[in-house]
């Protein structure tokens, strides 16, 4: 949190004193943003998920309205969309301390010139 606050201060200032920026300093603070708050909020919300899909799997819930659908379905989205998602975190961050490290090579195709 510190290394993100700094980050965004000093940016800030260059930007203010001496009318320069960089986007690579924005994206750092993304992925600082990212780290500190999506990817474990997404493992806490998988988490808290689980014990509402479980209930309703044991219990064979279905929707009140008459011939209704099961819901365990339905709330087995949440717990697995969120470990999905906090599952891809681990994997960016690994493919950037690839990259960092010089094992791997992102590379971006040059968006095409429209006519």
């Amino acid at each position: 949190m510190l290394v993100a606050t700094l980050i965004s201060a000093g940016n800030a200032l260059i930007r203010y004193s001496l009318g320069e920026s960089s986007n690579a300093w924005l994206e750092i603070q993304w992925y600082l943003f990212g780290a500190m708050f999506l990817l474990p909020m997404a493992v806490l919300l998988a988490w808290l998920a689980w014990p509402m899909f479980y209930e309703a799997w044991i219990t064979q819930e279905h929707s009140p309205d008459a011939g209704g659908l099961l819901r365990w379905p339905v709330k087995l989205l949440l717990p697995l969309g969120f470990s999905l998602l906090a599952l891809q975190g681990v994997a960016e961050v690994i493919k950037r301390i690839g990259v960092l490290r010089g094992h791997l090579v992102l590379s971006r195709e040059a968006p095409e010139e429209e006519v």
